[in-house]
């Protein structure tokens, strides 16, 4: 109960609890977790006298590694479990911890990925510190992140699994445009998405090679009509 989950934890399903729990009652714990203290960490803990070989002990702590092991334990009914105590470590070292692990386990959504490589860069790490951390490239790294630009609507179906990473790689061709990115936004991860984007690549071309004569035409002091109806296309 002194325990509490991690407020930036980025794997947010805890998958197949109770067969973990099952496991748990059989074997217990095996393997402990880490934990750090509540609070500032050079505070004297209570009960705290390292010379005379009492351990020290702070009143709540928060876990950095092993969630679903403490969600498992507590659905096995335990009020104990094995734990490592490090006030040591930094909030770039938890977050990076958490990542890693989530990593290994392929627990997190590109989404999640995404949110957990933001947080590190917010906290001042490079992309290439952050990828030699994690063990990814850098321009994983970078693809990433660049998840968090997207539309919240293009996010919730990357996260969801309705949308691709490819999908969401041709979106950014649009990011200077947020009209037809709001567009297609709309459209990832639905059958219409890859004619629509072709559709979106050929008008921007079309345009792009009308400029000069556009250009052109305005130099000479025309002046040019925007709205299509009164254009009459």
């Amino acid at each position: 109960n002194a325990i509490d989950p991690h407020p930036k934890n980025r794997r947010h399903e805890l998958a197949d609890l109770p067969s973990l729990a099952k496991s748990i009652k059989a074997q217990g714990v095996r393997q402990n977790l880490l934990l750090v203290p509540q609070g500032d960490p050079h505070d004297v803990p209570r009960g705290g006298d390292p010379s005379a070989g009492v351990r020290p002990a702070w009143d709540r702590y928060t876990v950095v590694i092993g969630h679903r092991r403490l969600a498992a334990a507590e659905l096995a009914g335990l009020t104990e479990v094995p734990a490592v105590v490090d006030p040591t470590l930094t909030e770039a070292d938890q977050l990076e911890l958490m990542l890693v692990e989530n990593l290994q386990r392929e627990g997190l959504t590109p989404i999640e990925e995404a949110e957990g490589y933001q947080e590190l860069l917010d906290l001042g790490l490079s992309v290439a510190t952050i990828a030699k951390k994690v063990g990814r490239s850098a321009k994983v790294v970078k693809d990433r992140a660049k998840l968090l630009t997207l539309p919240e609507v293009a996010r919730e179906r990357i996260q969801s699994g309705q949308g691709s990473l490819l999908d969401a790689a041709k979106l950014d061709e649009f990011a200077d445009d947020p009209e037809v990115l709001d567009k297609l936004a709309g459209l990832i991860g639905n059958v219409n998405f890859s004619a629509e984007w072709v559709r979106a690549k050929e008008t921007r071309k079309r345009h792009a090679e009308q400029q000069p004569i556009v250009d052109a035409l305005l130099a000479t002091g025309l002046t040019e009509i925007t709205d299509r109806a009164a254009s009459r296309g």
